[in-house]
């Protein structure tokens, strides 16, 4: 069986039942830092989400180029509330309830591909 522990259910090893994967990719080839952002949106269930990146280009020589691959928020819903909890820019999220992930790149001076993957969990 596939699976991994989670803290909140005391070490138990759950069964994924899906995966799903959504990728990306920006270019910004100017001296100004900027993020782009994506967000998939499925129906609530408990989740385990990971980012990361599948090439990278930069543009010009001066060897500061560079990007972050980032999740930048996800929403738990449950049948009393819905709560849009920040990331803090991880790369790596598990939660229950989650219905939508917002992940993104922040590039200077290079262009990335960035791949999402969620997991599923009973």
């Amino acid at each position: 069986m596939l699976g991994f522990r989670t803290q909140g259910n005391h070490g138990a090893v759950m069964a994924l039942n899906g995966e799903a994967i959504w990728w990306n990719g920006a270019a910004h080839p100017y001296t100004t830092p900027k993020t782009y952002t994506w967000t998939v949106d499925f129906a609530p269930q408990s989740a385990l989400a990971k980012v990361w990146t599948t090439m990278y280009m930069p543009y010009g020589d001066s060897g500061s180029e560079m990007y972050i691959a980032e999740i930048k928020s996800f929403v738990q819903e449950s049948a009393t509330a819905i709560q849009i909890v920040p990331a803090n820019n991880a790369p790596l999220i598990a939660a229950s309830d989650v219905s939508s992930i917002t992940f993104g790149l922040y590039l200077y001076m290079c262009q990335v591909n960035i791949v999402l993957a969620v997991n599923f969990w009973d």
